[in-house]
């Protein structure tokens, strides 16, 4: 069949021109002035997700630029009849609200995690902290904090989690995983210290502490000041049903990396129906993986229909 590329581009444009006038314009400055979405969202003053519909009669293929995660590349669509064509746009993580969930492949599972702070909780970071920070939303798994003291750096969770829990992502998804350094006790509880900013933990997945889910030493003078409150747990109880997590649909106690500043054998965790309590390193609870993603990384533009945004990689 006989292809007029110069008729087909037109069909194209037209096609273009269809979309209702905001999409249009996102289109445009995506695709043809490739500008970034963050920079798209301040012209159109809006947040850019979501999908346009094309109605491209002509067949051929179409080839679009497109910029992600400061990647630039080149997909081509490709019209084999009349029939509508889907374009769907992205979003970046920081514009997703505290609270919303985002889809992450974890091996070959898409497992939910959900947004619980944006950008730099307090001066007691690093400036590598500054991203999204995202929470499991269901518990991974019951493990031990440690088989013998509570030095959270050389304890078994956080190796495990920066080794074979972290071997769970694909290489791309580990790219956006931001390697940070958070405030901890150093050390033991009774022996050691907080370290924060930039003499804090390097570490790529985490344990939230207990100030982060919102209890301070007003709850217990046993607790580190190892923290800030992460927007999320904002004015919440000591109480607070905000904290539960679930393990085989099950709500379950949870570990914090948060230690018993009064010995060396003790760390904290989130009771099952969300208040605070204290127990033996060696116990198995539930471990909810934190971490810190480049807030520029993309998500769908549009929800799943669980709500969540598929983080694009």
């Amino acid at each position: 069949a006989y292809f007029d590329a110069e008729e087909s581009q037109l069909e194209f444009q037209k096609a273009i021109n269809s979309l209702p006038e905001k999409q249009r314009i996102v289109f445009n400055l995506k695709y043809f002035q490739e500008m970034k979405y963050e920079e798209i969202s301040e012209i159109v003053g809006t947040s850019v997700g979501g999908n346009a519909v094309l109605k491209l009669p002509k067949a051929g293929t179409w080839s679009l630029l497109a910029e992600l995660n400061g990647q630039t590349t080149e997909d081509s669509i490709v019209i084999v009849d009349d029939y509508p064509v889907e374009v769907s746009f992205v979003l970046p993580l920081s514009s997703l609200a505290v609270g919303a969930l985002v889809r992450v492949k974890e091996s070959s599972a898409d497992v939910n995690y959900r947004v619980v702070h944006q950008g730099l909780p307090s001066s007691l970071y690093d400036s590598s902290c500054n991203g999204t920070w995202v929470l499991r939303d269901p518990i991974h798994s019951k493990r031990t904090w440690d088989s013998t003291n509570n030095d959270y750096e050389n304890s078994d969770i956080h190796t495990y989690l920066n080794g074979t829990y972290l071997d769970l992502f694909d290489a791309n998804t580990r790219s956006i995983i931001k390697q940070v350094k958070i405030p901890y006790q150093k050390g033991t509880g009774s022996g050691g210290s907080i370290a924060s900013g930039s003499n804090g933990l390097s570490t790529k997945i985490f344990l939230l502490s207990g100030y982060e889910v919102g209890w301070t030493t007003s709850n217990s003078s046993r607790l580190p000041v190892d923290g800030a409150c992460l927007s999320y747990f904002s004015g919440t109880s000591e109480v607070d049903p905000k904290r539960i997590s679930y393990y085989e649909g099950t709500a379950t106690n949870w570990w914090l990396r948060s230690v018993y500043t009064n010995n060396t054998g003790y760390a904290w965790f989130v009771y099952y129906d969300g208040d605070c309590s204290g127990s033996g390193s060696s116990v198995s609870f539930g471990v909810r993986p934190a971490m810190i993603l480049d807030s520029t990384a993309m998500v769908s533009g549009s929800p799943n229909a669980d709500g969540s945004y598929t983080l694009m990689v």
